[in-house]
């Protein structure tokens, strides 16, 4: 990946060959893919029926209402597509195991023109009866319910961050303890291996980068690719925040 962009063209073809080429790899290499289902929504290009993740215009390119338009996929569509993408993998490497799982994580704004509260579990309930129904139809798939271990009215919502929608540490390492051991492993090392990840996984940032409050700071991150996590520092003061969100115009198509 590239975040600040490629140069040349032939850098991006480059790259463009090398990816699929890095995926056949590893598909046919793997004794199992964890394929995480995380929403419904999208966009299609009617030029070439292309399906995007995004809608052009907000992060890449240029929107056009003549041939980009919004579609959010029903239980057969879902069902359909990832029954033909399992059928590749299994097609290049024919004892691969599957497992599927459902993102916790809510929509915080959505295309359908309705709330995100009732477009959540929208996506959510389509996918999650997908995920269901291949587990019920290949003996060489499974359902990890990493979905409702997070979002289970047991715990209360205690895996959340305030914000309600980013998954704390914590709940990481309470999904992830679920794993029993590593079959290619002993049980000692099994137990090493999965505690070191764990811990990492929780607990150590990949970039480190504190701030140091005064009067009118303000700090933006993206939730996405950045885990934010408040110490404990400003006793005995109390700690209080309001999300805010970027507000822009929806594409019409």
């Amino acid at each position: 990946m590239a975040p600040a962009g490629r140069a040349h063209t032939e850098e991006v073809r480059a790259a463009r060959d090398a990816t699929p080429a890095a995926i056949r790899t590893a598909v046919a290499e793997a004794s199992c893919l964890v394929f995480g289902l995380g929403l419904t929504e999208a966009w299609q290009d009617l030029g070439h029926g292309t399906v995007l993740p995004v809608c052009p215009g907000t992060v890449r390119g240029t929107f056009d209402a003549g041939r980009h338009v919004f579609h959010n996929h029903t239980f057969a569509e879902v069902h359909r597509d990832l029954s033909a993408a399992l059928a590749l993998t299994r097609a290049a490497n024919p004892e691969l195991r599957v497992l599927l799982t459902v993102s916790p994580i809510p929509l915080t704004a959505t295309a359908t023109g309705g709330h995100a509260l009732t477009a959540t579990t929208y996506s959510k309930s389509v996918l999650r009866a997908v995920a269901g129904q291949l587990a019920e139809e290949h003996a060489y798939v499974d359902y990890f319910p990493a979905y409702e271990i997070v979002t289970g009215f047991p715990f209360k919502t205690a895996f959340f961050e305030p914000n309600l929608r980013s998954v704390t540490p914590e709940g990481v390492a309470f999904v992830c303890a679920y794993t029993s051991h590593i079959v290619q492993l002993s049980r000692g090392e099994s137990r090493a291996l999965l505690d070191m990840l764990y811990d990492q996984t929780a607990r150590t940032p990949f970039l480190h980068c504190p701030a140091r409050w005064t009067p009118n700071t303000l700090v933006f991150w993206d939730n996405r690719c950045v885990q934010h996590h408040a110490g404990w520092d400003y006793y005995p003061h109390s700690r209080y925040g309001r999300r805010v969100a970027v507000n822009g115009q929806r594409p019409r198509a």
